[in-house]
């Protein structure tokens, strides 16, 4: 069974398929398996340098998420970038936490859960390279 996430990048769309077909809907999104988009970070020694940022789409107690694209790569389908703050973490004493977060979402593919792509650091942050699920916040769709 394949993994597909949405994805507004219209030009990817198959030929020989109307544009309501490719995307899954009428709403201009289409579908993107999750094994090309670990295709495009596997191996990879990536540095904060190597993404083009976009809007932020969170902000949180350590940091925010960002919706980047890999500079340099002919595929430009938008990703997330969780970048927080380590001295945060330390002070907050959530370091335990942060590493179950990334050892959790390491281990598990499913379509429900955001899936974690790859993970660097740097002196000052650490970051999480997630898929870019478009809709905003589930809080405010539970209402």
């Amino acid at each position: 069974m394949s993994m597909f996430r949405k994805s507004t990048d219209k030009s990817k769309a198959d030929a020989g398929t109307s544009s309501a077909e490719a995307s899954g809907s009428s709403s201009g999104t289409k579908l993107i398996p999750i094994e090309h988009l670990k295709g495009l970070c596997t191996g990879k020694n990536f540095t904060f340098k190597d993404f083009d940022l976009k809007a932020t789409v969170g902000t949180g107690t350590f940091g925010r998420v960002r919706v980047v694209k890999i500079k340099g790569s002919t595929d430009r389908t938008p990703l997330a970038l969780k970048i927080m703050k380590k001295s945060e973490v330390i002070r907050l004493k959530q370091v335990e936490h942060v590493k179950a977060e990334v050892g959790i979402l390491a281990q598990i593919l499913h379509p429900f859960i955001v899936n974690l792509l790859n993970t660097f650091q740097d002196d000052k942050r650490l970051f999480l390279l997630l898929e870019f699920v478009n809709g905003g916040e589930l809080f405010f769709s539970l209402a």
